[in-house]
């Protein structure tokens, strides 16, 4: 039967020894090793492509605006634009 689960930074290692042992653990020795904390420090690229993404999307909506006559804004706004049908009467 397995002894209870360890955290990952001590193992325990059997070491036989010779003679009749009554006490219990007396052959096992404890290792501990210090856990290191890496800092990884990768937040600051998410914040920073967001960043770019916000200012290509603007830099592209200035673009369109500036190349698109007032015709065709018309029109893309129309497409964009939600459209909603009511009824004006119930069926019976």
């Amino acid at each position: 039967m397995p002894g209870p689960r360890l955290p990952r930074c001590e193992r325990r290692i059997l070491i036989p020894m010779r003679g009749n042992s009554d006490r219990r653990g007396k052959n096992e020795i404890l290792i501990r090793k210090e856990e290191v904390v890496e800092h990884h420090g990768g937040s600051w690229k998410v914040a920073y492509a967001d960043f770019v993404t916000a200012m290509m999307a603007f830099f592209l909506l200035m673009w369109l605006l500036n190349a698109t006559t007032e015709e065709q804004r018309r029109g893309l706004a129309d497409y964009f634009s939600p459209t909603v049908f009511y009824r004006t009467t119930l069926p019976a």
